[in-house]
């Protein structure tokens, strides 16, 4: 399904929330949210796999021999 462009003029509004939105305010609402979640999930995937995780940008500081300030 592709949504025209007259559905995305400012003229077109969508309740959310009792808020009326633009259907453009709408659709990023709904992204923010399913941001939220998938961050929710990673949060709990790391606390489940903490000595497993492998991070996809930066690696793990390595603490140093003697080094009680590094986790």
């Amino acid at each position: 399904m592709r949504i025209g462009q007259e559905y995305l003029e400012e003229s077109n509004s969508i309740a959310v929330i009792v808020k009326h939105n633009s259907v453009i305010e709408a659709i990023e609402r709904q992204m923010y949210h399913y941001a939220y979640h998938v961050g929710q999930i990673v949060y709990i995937a790391k606390q489940i796999k903490a000595h497993e995780w492998q991070t996809l940008t930066f690696p793990r500081k390595k603490p140093k021999l003697g080094d009680r300030t590094a986790p």
